[in-house]
């Protein structure tokens, strides 16, 4: 599924979800950290990413059994300016886990961000 969403994210930048690879439906699962491997498709969204110089924001639990943090850290290396935040007491859904403090991250950096564009 994130071959998926990678593509979907990359129509809603205005840069196309389709690759070129015909390895893109295959890369998912097989990596060596797992996560997307088709290189033309994450090098095509980090640009796209950048671009639009959209501020992107991924909150991972540290106890995720079906997402890998080291997915989530490969992907902010991916994006130039994203932030991480590591939830050390989730797992899969911090959002349900821990609801305040998931708000707190997100108003966080929504402020930061609002605030960078005002100026």
């Amino acid at each position: 599924w994130e071959t998926g969403m990678v593509q979907f994210l990359l129509a809603r930048l205005g840069a196309g979800g389709t690759s070129s690879s015909s390895s893109a439906a295959a890369a998912v699962g097989g990596a060596p950290m797992g996560g997307v491997e088709d290189v033309g498709l994450t090098a095509r969204f980090a640009a796209a990413v950048a671009a639009n110089n959209t501020p992107v924001l991924i909150v991972q639990g540290a106890g995720d059994r079906l997402v890998p943090t080291s997915n989530s850290l490969k992907l902010a290396r991916l994006l130039k300016g994203c932030k991480l935040a590591v939830m050390k007491r989730s797992g899969h859904c911090p959002q349900e886990e821990q609801p305040e403090l998931f708000a707190d991250i997100v108003a966080s950096f929504l402020a930061r961000h609002t605030a960078a564009a005002e100026v």
